[in-house]
């Protein structure tokens, strides 16, 4: 996904408006036309989160939404296996091997929502070394509820809604590009580890990265806030290198368990179907494993590892 807050924008809301009079210019709901979000069994999810720290639980949540392993994993797509953040509360969610920058979202945010129009938000905050965590620009542009702001029966549209986790129904995660982050010229997000969310108590007085009112159903009880289903990964981060010699150009990686990888190649990166699968697959044993493609003087040419996550039994 690509987020692009519309400050001004005028005439492209406008444009908008001319189509659809309900609809903002952002996502519209799972399973609709032109919508973003990414379903749970998408080919384009290698992996998942893998652990978790920091885990501050906010009000009104009860313990038996507070089972924290269910949040590892696979998304389970139910309103059930999940771990309740409480109103503010916060966690943060641990991935090895790191996620990267690649073309387009970089992963996925699953919440529990059971329809399309409450939605429960949280901000979202990357980190590469646990410590320092930038946050993606938001934007919400729900109108204000009055005369009943806060509301647990709010209305929420996703096409209101960018940079937010949540602002699909549960089974479809909300995509994050990493490359949407401001950021410095000497800092890079090229291996992150750690993804933090924190629960919107959506009554008005948080406000968006544009400084308007962010509303979501709030007060909420039981399992109040935002409901974590899982996160899934789209783009990894493995520690990979090349040497070459006149036997043949050697690349080499490291393979964490619990997942699959082959090594690819291509002579020509603007055909991007035409990768050619160049190893066996190799399954993840903690170790670092190389192997040999024999045609290294032949022009220049590109590789890369494909991951496949391997569901639990």
């Amino acid at each position: 996904m690509s987020i692009r807050l519309l400050q001004t924008g005028f005439m492209a809301i406008l444009a908008i408006a001319c189509l659809d009079t309900d609809a903002g210019p952002y996502s519209p709901p799972a399973g609709t036309d032109g919508s973003e979000a990414i379903h749970m069994n998408s080919e384009l999810i290698t992996g998942w989160a893998i652990g978790w720290t920091n885990y501050q639980i906010g009000a009104r949540a009860n313990p038996e939404w507070q089972i924290l392993t269910n949040a590892l994993g696979k998304a389970d797509g139910t309103s059930f296996d999940i771990v309740s953040l409480g109103a503010g509360g916060s966690i943060t969610m641990l991935f090895d091997p790191p996620i990267t920058d690649g073309p387009g979202p970089d992963f996925a945010i699953f919440e529990n929502a059971f329809n399309h129009a409450f939605l429960e938000l949280a901000f979202v905050e990357v980190s590469t070394d646990g410590t320092n965590f930038h946050r993606f620009p938001s934007h919400s542009l729900t109108p204000d509820p009055d005369p009943d702001p806060g509301s647990p029966f709010v209305s929420i549209d996703a096409s209101d809604l960018a940079g937010l986790a949540g602002t699909f129904v549960q089974g479809f995660g909300t995509p994050f590009d990493i490359a949407d982050i401001p950021l410095p010229p000497a800092c890079n997000l090229t291996q992150v580890r750690w993804v933090r969310l924190i629960d919107i108590i959506g009554d008005g007085l948080t406000l968006d990265s544009l400084g308007n009112k962010i509303f979501d159903p709030t007060p909420t009880e039981g399992s109040a806030g935002f409901d974590l289903d899982a996160i899934g990964v789209i783009h990894f981060d493995l520690t990979t290198a090349l040497t070459a010699d006149r036997s043949g150009v050697r690349v080499w990686f490291d393979a964490p368990t619990n997942r699959m990888y082959h090594v690819e190649f291509t002579s020509d990166l603007t055909q991007p179907d035409q990768w050619t699968v160049i190893s066996e697959f190799i399954y993840g044993d903690n170790a670092s494993h190389s192997m040999i493609h024999a045609n290294p003087f032949a022009g220049a040419g590109t590789y890369r590892i494909v991951v496949n996550f391997i569901p639990s039994p």
